[in-house]
């Protein structure tokens, strides 16, 4: 009987987003400026304020991250083992592969709760930030789970209000749309194309 209650609130869990999905509040920071964000003496500036609005969520002790880097001509990923989120994470995901090598850096996701709990439940995360650069914009990519934000809507605005002021002539603009939706990528795999295209009129 006990391993049927396991199994039941295990499917619950899992079709509960399915069922009644909440949307994400999407905030996009970029700027046009030669900005590295995936330099630690930037990034160091932003980091206090991603970790105090992950402070407000239950799955903070739940947050990693994962970051997608290769030496140029290397068709291959390099490693950074598994980050959960903290300082010195952070630091490593910056500086690591830092050499006389070519460092292409593409983007960072920081997922909370991580990704692996997406697939085992389905439920989307409460807070997804990706830290991406592109040849023409660098910025970040924050989608909030929209009862998550309403909740904290006061705070959570002063820390993305700080976050742009981090980062040279940068703009804030925001729209919100659910996880999944139908013939479109899911929010964490929007690409460069997609995030113009979504806030064009935001």
């Amino acid at each position: 009987m006990q391993s049927f209650w396991k199994y039941f609130k295990a499917q619950s869990s899992k079709t509960l987003d399915t069922i009644l999905p909440s949307k994400h509040i999407l905030i996009k920071i970029s700027t046009v400026d030669n900005y590295c964000i995936n330099d630690w003496e930037n990034w160091k500036e932003i980091y206090p304020e991603i970790d105090l609005l992950l402070s407000l969520n239950k799955y903070k002790n739940q947050t990693f991250i994962r970051t997608f880097q290769s030496f140029e001509h290397e068709n291959k990923w390099l490693g950074f083992g598994r980050m959960k989120w903290n300082l010195e994470n952070n630091i490593k995901w910056t500086e690591k592969h830092k050499t006389q090598k070519q460092l292409n850096f593409y983007n960072t996701e920081i997922w909370c709760p991580d990704w692996n709990h997406y697939e085992k439940t389905g439920t989307y995360p409460d807070v997804y930030i990706n830290a991406f650069q592109f040849p023409d914009e660098t910025g970040l990519l924050f989608a909030i789970k929209k009862t998550f934000y309403n909740k904290n809507k006061e705070v959570i605005d002063t820390i993305l209000s700080n976050v742009g002021s981090k980062i040279p002539n940068s703009s804030l603009k925001s729209t919100e749309r659910f996880w999944k939706k139908s013939y479109k990528n899911d929010i964490s795999d929007l690409n460069h194309h997609d995030l113009k295209e979504l806030f064009f009129k935001a």
